[in-house]
């Protein structure tokens, strides 16, 4: 996984008062989307976690999700409701694991 500057530095800032903390990603495989994003904040990694630092910002990934993570840019974007991360997923094109054939998705792919 890699951080865009922006998301390195909103996750340093959430993380500031668990400086050894970091944030936990899961991605979980279903749904239209293929992927879906499961993030929490945890005061150290678990056993196992493969742990991608970068100044003073964590991400903690468990090892069945690493996998499908791989090589996604996570960014922050600013919004007037305040903003969120987003993820850049290399691995979720074209995916559809809803199983529906008539999902937008699913035509989409075929």
């Amino acid at each position: 996984m890699i951080m865009t500057e922006i998301a390195r530095d909103k996750i340093a800032e959430l993380l500031s008062p668990m400086p050894q903390g970091g944030v936990r990603v899961e991605a979980i495989l279903g749904g239209c989307a293929g992927i879906r994003y499961v993030l929490g904040f945890a005061a150290a990694p678990a056993p196992g976690d493969i742990v991608v630092r970068d100044g003073g910002a964590a991400l903690f990934v468990d090892a069945a999700s690493a996998p499908s993570l791989t090589g996604t840019v996570v960014d922050f974007v600013a919004d007037v409701g305040g903003g969120g991360f987003t993820f850049d997923n290399p691995n979720a094109v074209g995916r559809c694991s809803c199983s529906d054939p008539d999902a937008p998705c699913a035509r989409a792919a075929s």
